[in-house]
């Protein structure tokens, strides 16, 4: 039982550091709409499948207005079913954060300040639970401050780290 409240904070303090990590950079949520089919007759062959795309419409939009009007997109596919009988009609759907776009490292510096950040916060929780565990103990242990001290190194050197990430990233975007 207790494994699996440590699973249940462990994902809270997931989502709640990559909430944190979205206002803080200021994330765009994005989706890219693409609808076509694939030809199999066309002088351009695709490398992967052998075949090639043809493009019929597509879109960059908000995340939050593609779930909202997301029915027009599929009325779209239908549409287009329609107008292309004979042809297998398919839609893609590509979620990216606007500012980062194609940028690798980028998003190679935002996974590893989402990792310090979850950290932090774990560190954050066990500090808090040593402490009220102290205060809940008659006698003063030294074993209880060598780990108080060592947590709190850990949380400083945590915070500067990603600190530095940030402005690493902030760099990176600009």
């Amino acid at each position: 039982m207790a494994q699996e409240i440590d699973f249940k904070q462990d994902f809270n303090d997931y989502e709640e550091a990559w909430k944190f990590l979205k206002k803080s950079v200021k994330h765009e949520d994005y989706v890219g709409v693409s609808i076509g089919y694939y030809r199999r007759d066309s002088s351009y062959i695709d490398r992967i499948d052998g075949k090639a795309w043809v493009k019929l419409y597509s879109y960059d939009l908000p995340r939050a207005m593609y779930e909202k009007w997301q029915w027009v997109v599929e009325w779209r596919v239908a549409k287009c079913k329609c107008q292309h009988p004979r042809e297998d009609i398919k839609s893609t759907t590509c979620y990216y954060d606007k500012k980062i776009g194609d940028n690798d490292e980028a998003l190679t510096i935002l996974n590893q300040m989402h990792n310090h950040l979850v950290q932090l916060l774990r560190k954050t929780r066990q500090l808090e639970d040593l402490k009220e565990q102290q205060k809940k103990q008659l006698f003063l242990l030294d074993y209880d401050d060598q780990q108080i001290v060592k947590l709190q190194n850990e949380i400083e050197r945590r915070k500067s780290e990603y600190l530095r990430l940030r402005d690493e990233y902030n760099k990176q975007i600009s």
